[in-house]
C-alpha cells in the first residue's frame, strides 16, 4: 500500500461510516506516508466532522493544521464558535478562503 501512496499524484479520499474519519483503518498509515507539511479542513459540519477531524489531527500532531473558516458551517453555531476558539488556543491557524488563494502555501 506504500508504495501505491507514494506514486499516487492526485488526491487520496477515504470512505467512512463514521462521523470520525479516524475510525477509517487506512487514515494513520497513510498520513504516516505523506508526511503532509500542514492539514487544511474545510466543510460540514463543523461542529461534527470538522470536530473529529481536528481533534483527531490534534491528538496525532501529524502537522500544522489550518481551518478554512468561512468554508464550514456549524449544525449548532455556539458550539462552532466555542471549538473554533479552542482550536485557536491549541494552535489551529484559523483562515478564509481568501487567505488560502491569495497565500497559496498555508504555514511558511
Amino acid at each position: 500500500m506504500i508504495a501505491e501512496i507514494n506514486g499516487h499524484p492526485g488526491e487520496i479520499l477515504f470512505q467512512k461510516k463514521r462521523f470520525d474519519v479516524f475510525t477509517n483503518p487506512n487514515v494513520d498509515p497513510v498520513l504516516d506516508s505523506i508526511s503532509p507539511e500542514c492539514i487544511v479542513v474545510y466543510g460540514v459540519a463543523l461542529d461534527v466532522c470538522n470536530a473529529y477531524a481536528i481533534e483527531g489531527f490534534l491528538q496525532r500532531k501529524t502537522a500544522p493544521v489550518a481551518l478554512v473558516l468561512d468554508a464550514t458551517r456549524a449544525i449548532d453555531p455556539k458550539r462552532g464558535e466555542d471549538l473554533v476558539i479552542k482550536w485557536q488556543q491549541q494552535g489551529v491557524k484559523i483562515l478564509s478562503t481568501q487567505e488560502v488563494v491569495e497565500e497559496g502555501k498555508i504555514y511558511p
